[in-house]
């Protein structure tokens, strides 16, 4: 939080502003709260691409299956 001064200028008070959220690492906790993918949704891709994986197998393998009859 800055204070600003009755004759004190927006800018420079604007510019201890940012000067103070950069030094408490702020911006650097937002950055990272954007970005945040949870262990579990991680989890749940992976499990989604080998299940998909499998499906795609199983009907390449039943269409050989019926090619070779």
């Amino acid at each position: 939080m800055v204070g600003v001064a009755p004759g004190d200028s927006i800018d420079s008070a604007y510019r201890r502003f940012i000067r103070d959220m950069m030094a408490h690492g702020t911006f650097w906790e937002l950055e990272r709260a954007r970005y945040y993918v949870s262990k579990g949704e991680i989890e749940r891709a992976k499990r989604r691409k080998i299940y998909k994986t499998k499906r795609k197998r199983a009907r390449a393998r039943r269409k050989l299956r019926g090619k070779q009859v």
